[in-house]
């Protein structure tokens, strides 16, 4: 029987929910038996008629731990995919149950000879909400080393939570405050904060600046964005246009539903504007009253496969943001197409 000690729950996921196991190929297994007594969670037992290793209390594995297949001699252990794991951390109830964890036991946890993270009170002037994005465009006292593509923890008032990372979504030196597009998650802290909660006039705390995803190119410029990924980029692109108007840059898109294109007015108005700034739209899904854009191209499909193909070129730069899993999937496809990785940078 799994044994209690090892039972709770993963980070607020029931144990007996997640396939996480070690699995022994006993053709390739000598018997050495050095996973059954180098693991203190007691999930194997030892055969002594025919000296193989048996797994016998799976779930009294530690969810993400390898170590008796990274000490196997013979690589007679296998394990689930990591995928197993990652898909679990993308849950929001794991997020806050690792954070609520983490405040809990700070009085254990907490490195108290950290140095003071630079912050400051952020008051917003402007709140719109576009389908499930919410623009925030916020006062700070000290715009210094705040550029296009860096991010910022923004923290909710008076709560024991951690900040949530944002990516500046425009110019701040230009345009005297910072703007950030907050993609609503279903229960996540601070998207549900900024959709339902903040006022015009509120503040909260935001830390930083953090990163180093900014535009250091002379190049001509091509910018992958996936979804809100568009956030960083679209500051980049503003920001390369102030200092040369006559780049040549083109911009490719990404969304599920055209309605996703929360950004669609700022980016024709970008377009028109600047004849060299070429944004290329791609959606799976076609709203019927979807207006199509009045500058660049349009392509109902899904934006890997319209991302395969397009024409690249290999003296340019590609700037590439979005979710996580997505971004080496977009940059194998340019280094395929022989675009060197030293052009290629992600948001990650």
């Amino acid at each position: 029987m799994p044994d209690p000690r090892f039972l709770k729950p993963w980070h607020g996921i029931p144990r007996e929910e997640i396939d996480w196991h070690p699995t022994v190929d006993h053709d390739k297994c000598i018997g050495c038996a050095t996973c059954v007594t180098g693991c203190n969670r007691l999930v194997y037992r030892y055969d002594f008629e025919n000296e193989k290793s048996i797994v016998y209390d799976p779930l009294n594995c530690l969810v993400g731990c390898t170590t008796c297949h990274n000490t196997c001699p013979v690589d007679a252990i296998s394990f689930p995919p990591f995928d197993v794991v990652f898909d679990l951390e993308k849950r929001v109830d794991e997020h806050h149950a690792v954070e609520d964890d983490l405040f809990t036991r700070r009085d254990i946890l907490e490195y108290k000879e950290a140095e003071p993270a630079p912050k400051e009170q952020a008051k917003v002037m402007y709140k719109e909400i576009r389908g499930d994005v919410t623009i925030l465009r916020c006062d700070l006292e000290n715009l210094q080393n705040i550029r296009a593509g860096r991010y910022m923890e923004l923290e909710i008032p008076g709560k024991n939570w951690l900040g949530r990372s944002y990516s500046v979504a425009n110019v701040p030196f230009n345009d005297g405050y910072v703007e950030f597009h907050i993609k609503r998650v279903p229960g996540g802290r601070f998207s549900e904060y900024a959709y339902n909660d903040l006022q015009i006039e509120d503040t909260f705390t935001a830390k930083g600046p953090y990163g180093k995803f900014v535009y250091d190119s002379q190049n001509r410029l091509y910018f992958v964005a996936l979804g809100v990924g568009l956030a960083p980029l679209v500051g980049m692109i503003r920001e390369v246009l102030l200092h040369d108007p006559q780049r040549d840059i083109k911009l490719f898109w990404g969304v599920n539903r055209s309605k996703d294109f929360y950004y669609l007015d700022e980016i024709n108005e970008l377009a028109q504007t600047y004849k060299n700034f070429k944004p290329v739209l791609v959606a799976k899904e076609y709203d019927v009253a979807f207006k199509l854009p009045k500058h660049g191209q349009f392509f109902k499909k899904r934006a890997l496969e319209a991302f395969i193909e397009e024409i690249f070129d290999t003296d340019r730069d590609y700037y590439i943001a979005g979710p996580f899993g997505a971004l080496n999937t977009f940059k194998k496809v340019l280094v395929k197409n022989g675009v060197d990785e030293s052009k290629i940078f992600t948001e990650i």
